[in-house]
Protein backbone atom coordinates (compact mmCIF):
# COMPACT_ATOMS: atom_id res chain seq x y z
CA UNK A 1 0.00 0.00 0.00
CA UNK A 2 1.95 3.07 -1.42
CA UNK A 3 1.44 6.37 -3.10
CA UNK A 4 4.34 6.85 -5.94
CA UNK A 5 6.57 9.62 -6.50
CA UNK A 6 8.32 9.95 -9.58
CA UNK A 7 11.94 9.17 -8.71
CA UNK A 8 13.39 12.86 -8.80
CA UNK A 9 12.03 15.05 -6.28
CA UNK A 10 13.27 17.91 -7.94
CA UNK A 11 10.40 17.59 -10.25
CA UNK A 12 8.18 18.46 -8.10
CA UNK A 13 9.95 21.99 -6.56
CA UNK A 14 11.58 23.37 -9.38
CA UNK A 15 9.83 24.76 -13.05
CA UNK A 16 12.95 24.97 -14.92
CA UNK A 17 13.95 21.24 -13.79
CA UNK A 18 10.83 20.28 -14.87
CA UNK A 19 10.46 21.92 -17.90
CA UNK A 20 14.62 19.98 -18.84
CA UNK A 21 13.98 16.76 -16.91
CA UNK A 22 10.35 15.01 -17.28
CA UNK A 23 9.85 12.72 -19.67
CA UNK A 24 6.70 10.10 -19.90
CA UNK A 25 6.73 7.24 -22.49
CA UNK A 26 4.18 8.25 -25.60
CA UNK A 27 0.78 6.92 -25.81
CA UNK A 28 0.50 2.55 -26.89
CA UNK A 29 -2.02 1.22 -29.50
CA UNK A 30 -3.66 -0.60 -26.31
CA UNK A 31 -3.64 3.27 -24.85
CA UNK A 32 -5.11 4.88 -27.70
CA UNK A 33 -7.55 2.35 -28.41
CA UNK A 34 -9.30 2.93 -24.81
CA UNK A 35 -12.69 5.17 -24.40
CA UNK A 36 -11.98 7.83 -21.86
CA UNK A 37 -14.42 9.54 -20.11
CA UNK A 38 -13.63 13.24 -19.07
CA UNK A 39 -15.86 14.08 -16.21
CA UNK A 40 -16.32 17.49 -14.59
CA UNK A 41 -19.28 19.29 -12.19
CA UNK A 42 -20.83 22.49 -11.92
CA UNK A 43 -23.73 24.21 -10.40
CA UNK A 44 -24.79 27.61 -12.66
CA UNK A 45 -25.02 29.03 -16.06
CA UNK A 46 -22.23 28.12 -18.44
CA UNK A 47 -20.01 30.82 -19.34
CA UNK A 48 -17.36 31.80 -22.29
CA UNK A 49 -14.76 30.45 -19.29
CA UNK A 50 -16.46 27.25 -19.73
CA UNK A 51 -16.25 27.35 -23.41
CA UNK A 52 -12.65 28.43 -23.12
CA UNK A 53 -12.03 24.58 -21.20
CA UNK A 54 -14.24 22.32 -23.13
CA UNK A 55 -12.70 23.78 -26.17
CA UNK A 56 -9.51 23.45 -25.35
CA UNK A 57 -10.00 20.16 -24.05
CA UNK A 58 -11.69 18.77 -27.69
CA UNK A 59 -8.27 20.55 -29.59
CA UNK A 60 -6.01 18.55 -27.46
CA UNK A 61 -7.45 15.47 -26.59
CA UNK A 62 -7.24 11.80 -28.55
CA UNK A 63 -10.33 10.05 -29.35
CA UNK A 64 -11.84 7.76 -28.49
CA UNK A 65 -13.59 9.93 -25.44
CA UNK A 66 -16.46 11.32 -24.00
CA UNK A 67 -16.93 14.23 -21.58
CA UNK A 68 -19.57 13.87 -19.35
CA UNK A 69 -20.65 16.91 -17.53
CA UNK A 70 -22.47 16.60 -14.54
CA UNK A 71 -25.29 19.02 -13.29
CA UNK A 72 -28.10 19.14 -11.20
CA UNK A 73 -30.84 18.25 -13.63
CA UNK A 74 -32.08 21.85 -13.59
CA UNK A 75 -29.23 23.18 -14.62
CA UNK A 76 -29.15 20.45 -17.25
CA UNK A 77 -32.00 22.22 -18.85
CA UNK A 78 -31.00 25.60 -18.14
CA UNK A 79 -27.71 24.71 -20.09
CA UNK A 80 -28.67 22.48 -22.65
CA UNK A 81 -28.49 25.26 -25.44
CA UNK A 82 -25.24 26.25 -24.48
CA UNK A 83 -23.80 22.76 -24.81
CA UNK A 84 -25.93 22.61 -28.52
CA UNK A 85 -24.56 25.51 -29.58
CA UNK A 86 -21.04 23.30 -28.97
CA UNK A 87 -21.57 20.69 -31.74
CA UNK A 88 -19.68 18.05 -29.61
CA UNK A 89 -21.09 14.32 -30.09
CA UNK A 90 -18.46 13.52 -27.26
CA UNK A 91 -20.12 16.06 -24.94
CA UNK A 92 -23.38 15.32 -22.65
CA UNK A 93 -24.88 16.56 -19.44
CA UNK A 94 -25.41 14.37 -16.77
CA UNK A 95 -28.01 14.94 -14.33
CA UNK A 96 -26.87 14.15 -10.78
CA UNK A 97 -28.84 11.47 -9.10
CA UNK A 98 -27.49 11.27 -5.35
CA UNK A 99 -28.81 7.98 -4.88
CA UNK A 100 -27.36 6.49 -8.08
CA UNK A 101 -24.27 7.97 -7.67
CA UNK A 102 -23.76 6.45 -4.25
CA UNK A 103 -24.92 3.38 -4.94
CA UNK A 104 -22.30 0.57 -3.17
CA UNK A 105 -20.65 3.26 -1.69
CA UNK A 106 -20.33 4.27 1.65
CA UNK A 107 -22.03 7.39 1.30
CA UNK A 108 -25.18 5.42 0.27
CA UNK A 109 -28.79 6.51 1.90
CA UNK A 110 -26.43 10.18 2.66
CA UNK A 111 -26.59 11.34 -0.60
CA UNK A 112 -28.59 14.01 -0.80
CA UNK A 113 -27.03 15.82 1.76
CA UNK A 114 -24.20 16.23 -0.62
CA UNK A 115 -25.94 17.50 -3.28
CA UNK A 116 -27.59 20.34 -1.09
CA UNK A 117 -24.41 21.56 0.06
CA UNK A 118 -22.31 24.57 -0.89
CA UNK A 119 -21.12 24.59 -4.87
CA UNK A 120 -17.19 23.56 -3.89
CA UNK A 121 -18.19 21.04 -1.25
CA UNK A 122 -20.09 19.52 -3.45
CA UNK A 123 -18.24 18.93 -6.47
CA UNK A 124 -15.23 17.70 -4.01
CA UNK A 125 -17.81 14.76 -2.88
CA UNK A 126 -18.91 14.21 -6.99
CA UNK A 127 -15.81 13.68 -8.33
CA UNK A 128 -15.02 11.25 -5.71
CA UNK A 129 -18.30 9.00 -6.65
CA UNK A 130 -18.22 9.44 -10.57
CA UNK A 131 -14.51 8.29 -10.10
CA UNK A 132 -15.83 5.18 -8.23
CA UNK A 133 -18.88 4.35 -10.06
CA UNK A 134 -17.44 5.20 -13.65
CA UNK A 135 -13.70 5.70 -13.75
CA UNK A 136 -12.07 8.38 -15.87
CA UNK A 137 -10.55 11.76 -15.81
CA UNK A 138 -11.82 14.25 -13.24
CA UNK A 139 -10.96 17.78 -14.00
CA UNK A 140 -12.12 21.22 -13.04
CA UNK A 141 -13.88 23.48 -15.62
CA UNK A 142 -10.87 26.21 -14.47
CA UNK A 143 -8.59 24.15 -16.62
CA UNK A 144 -6.91 24.68 -19.98
CA UNK A 145 -5.87 21.96 -22.21
CA UNK A 146 -2.84 21.89 -23.23
CA UNK A 147 -1.42 18.14 -23.95
CA UNK A 148 -3.06 14.95 -24.89
CA UNK A 149 -3.64 13.61 -21.10
CA UNK A 150 -4.27 9.83 -22.19
CA UNK A 151 -0.17 8.68 -22.14
CA UNK A 152 -0.49 9.59 -18.86
CA UNK A 153 -3.70 7.15 -18.14
CA UNK A 154 -1.95 4.02 -17.68
CA UNK A 155 -1.40 4.94 -14.18
CA UNK A 156 -3.55 6.12 -11.60
CA UNK A 157 -3.02 9.77 -10.28
CA UNK A 158 -3.23 12.91 -9.14
CA UNK A 159 -1.30 15.68 -8.71
CA UNK A 160 0.61 18.00 -5.32
CA UNK A 161 -0.86 20.38 -3.85
CA UNK A 162 1.72 23.12 -4.94
CA UNK A 163 4.06 22.60 -2.54
CA UNK A 164 2.48 21.10 0.21
CA UNK A 165 2.20 17.66 1.71
CA UNK A 166 -1.69 17.35 0.25
CA UNK A 167 -2.65 16.39 -2.95
CA UNK A 168 -5.72 18.43 -5.58
CA UNK A 169 -7.75 16.22 -7.45
CA UNK A 170 -8.56 19.22 -9.95
CA UNK A 171 -6.86 17.01 -12.72
CA UNK A 172 -7.47 13.09 -11.27
CA UNK A 173 -7.56 9.62 -13.74
CA UNK A 174 -8.56 6.70 -11.81
CA UNK A 175 -9.98 3.45 -13.59
CA UNK A 176 -13.36 2.15 -13.38
CA UNK A 177 -14.37 0.20 -9.93
CA UNK A 178 -10.62 0.39 -8.51
CA UNK A 179 -9.99 -0.38 -4.99
CA UNK A 180 -8.25 3.05 -4.81
CA UNK A 181 -11.80 4.64 -5.30
CA UNK A 182 -13.31 2.40 -2.73
CA UNK A 183 -10.70 3.47 -0.21
CA UNK A 184 -10.99 7.09 -0.90
CA UNK A 185 -15.02 6.91 -0.53
CA UNK A 186 -14.50 5.58 2.50
CA UNK A 187 -11.86 7.52 4.18
CA UNK A 188 -14.27 10.79 2.56
CA UNK A 189 -16.79 9.46 4.95
CA UNK A 190 -14.74 8.78 7.69
CA UNK A 191 -13.64 12.52 7.42
CA UNK A 192 -17.16 13.97 6.82
CA UNK A 193 -15.21 15.54 3.82
CA UNK A 194 -13.75 15.19 0.42
CA UNK A 195 -11.83 18.18 0.06
CA UNK A 196 -8.88 16.95 -1.74
CA UNK A 197 -6.34 19.07 0.98
CA UNK A 198 -7.79 16.67 3.62
CA UNK A 199 -8.40 13.55 1.29
CA UNK A 200 -5.50 13.55 -0.21
CA UNK A 201 -3.25 14.08 2.62
CA UNK A 202 0.11 12.15 2.13
CA UNK A 203 1.20 11.05 5.48
CA UNK A 204 -2.92 9.80 5.74
CA UNK A 205 -3.28 8.10 2.00
CA UNK A 206 0.20 6.49 1.66
CA UNK A 207 -1.58 3.48 3.78
CA UNK A 208 -4.62 3.75 2.44
CA UNK A 209 -4.23 3.47 -1.54
CA UNK A 210 -2.15 0.82 -3.22
CA UNK A 211 0.30 1.78 -6.58
CA UNK A 212 -1.16 5.61 -7.20
CA UNK A 213 1.37 8.48 -8.36
CA UNK A 214 1.13 11.90 -7.13
CA UNK A 215 2.16 14.14 -9.98
CA UNK A 216 3.93 17.12 -10.29
CA UNK A 217 2.31 20.01 -9.65
CA UNK A 218 3.81 21.52 -12.77
CA UNK A 219 2.42 18.97 -15.29
CA UNK A 220 -1.18 20.22 -14.32
CA UNK A 221 -1.31 23.94 -12.60
CA UNK A 222 2.57 25.41 -13.58
CA UNK A 223 1.75 28.59 -12.13
CA UNK A 224 0.55 27.59 -8.60
CA UNK A 225 4.65 27.00 -7.11
CA UNK A 226 5.64 30.77 -8.51
CA UNK A 227 2.35 31.99 -7.28
CA UNK A 228 2.26 31.01 -3.53
CA UNK A 229 6.21 32.10 -3.54
CA UNK A 230 5.75 35.20 -5.32
CA UNK A 231 9.06 33.98 -7.41
CA UNK A 232 8.42 34.16 -11.06
CA UNK A 233 9.31 31.95 -14.24
CA UNK A 234 8.56 33.92 -16.98
CA UNK A 235 7.00 37.24 -17.71
CA UNK A 236 3.42 36.65 -18.38
CA UNK A 237 1.85 34.92 -15.66
CA UNK A 238 2.49 34.91 -12.06
CA UNK A 239 -0.38 35.68 -10.48
CA UNK A 240 -3.32 33.55 -11.48
CA UNK A 241 -5.57 36.44 -13.12
CA UNK A 242 -2.61 37.98 -14.95
CA UNK A 243 -4.19 34.87 -17.49
CA UNK A 244 -7.45 37.50 -17.68
CA UNK A 245 -6.01 40.44 -16.85
CA UNK A 246 -2.54 41.45 -18.19
CA UNK A 247 -2.84 42.67 -21.98
CA UNK A 248 -0.23 42.18 -24.25
CA UNK A 249 -0.55 44.53 -27.70
CA UNK A 250 2.36 42.39 -29.57
CA UNK A 251 2.92 39.00 -28.23
CA UNK A 252 0.91 36.18 -29.23
CA UNK A 253 -0.31 33.19 -26.74
CA UNK A 254 -1.67 29.86 -28.25
CA UNK A 255 -2.38 26.41 -26.84
CA UNK A 256 1.07 25.05 -27.94
CA UNK A 257 3.08 27.72 -27.14
CA UNK A 258 1.61 28.56 -23.25
CA UNK A 259 3.75 26.59 -20.57
CA UNK A 260 4.81 24.49 -23.43
CA UNK A 261 5.56 21.57 -21.10
CA UNK A 262 2.73 21.04 -19.00
CA UNK A 263 -0.44 19.10 -19.77
CA UNK A 264 -2.79 21.41 -18.48
CA UNK A 265 -3.24 24.95 -17.16
CA UNK A 266 -5.44 25.60 -14.24
CA UNK A 267 -6.25 29.01 -13.78
CA UNK A 268 -7.84 28.87 -10.58
CA UNK A 269 -11.62 30.62 -10.15
CA UNK A 270 -11.89 33.93 -12.04
CA UNK A 271 -15.42 33.58 -13.32
CA UNK A 272 -15.89 36.96 -12.83
CA UNK A 273 -13.23 38.29 -14.89
CA UNK A 274 -14.43 39.38 -18.49
CA UNK A 275 -13.15 38.38 -21.43
CA UNK A 276 -10.38 40.98 -23.01
CA UNK A 277 -9.46 40.34 -26.14
CA UNK A 278 -6.01 40.93 -25.92
CA UNK A 279 -5.17 39.17 -22.52
CA UNK A 280 -3.79 35.09 -22.48
CA UNK A 281 -7.37 34.10 -21.78
CA UNK A 282 -8.82 36.28 -24.72
CA UNK A 283 -6.30 35.29 -27.50
CA UNK A 284 -7.05 31.52 -26.31
CA UNK A 285 -10.17 32.03 -26.34
CA UNK A 286 -10.38 33.40 -30.09
CA UNK A 287 -7.76 30.06 -30.94
CA UNK A 288 -10.24 27.52 -29.90
CA UNK A 289 -13.30 29.35 -31.23
CA UNK A 290 -11.63 29.36 -34.86
CA UNK A 291 -10.46 25.99 -34.41
CA UNK A 292 -13.32 24.46 -33.60
CA UNK A 293 -15.63 26.08 -36.05
CA UNK A 294 -13.10 25.54 -38.56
Amino acid sequence: MALVFLPDRQLYSSYHHFCQHFTWPPATLEDTSRRLIYHAYWQGALTWHHELCLKSLMLTQSAPYEIWLWMRPEWCEHNRPFVDRLHSPQLRLQPCEAETLARDTPFAGAAEGILSSRPARTSDFIRTLVLRQYGGIYFDLDMLFLRDVRPLTRVEFFYQWSDQPCGNSAMSYFRSDSPNTRALAERGKQLGTCHPKRLFRFEHLDAVVDDVYVMPSFLFDPAWIPHDRFEPINDYSLKFMDFFEKTFEHERFSLRTFYPYSYTYHWHNGWDRALIDTSIAGQLYREVCDAVVA
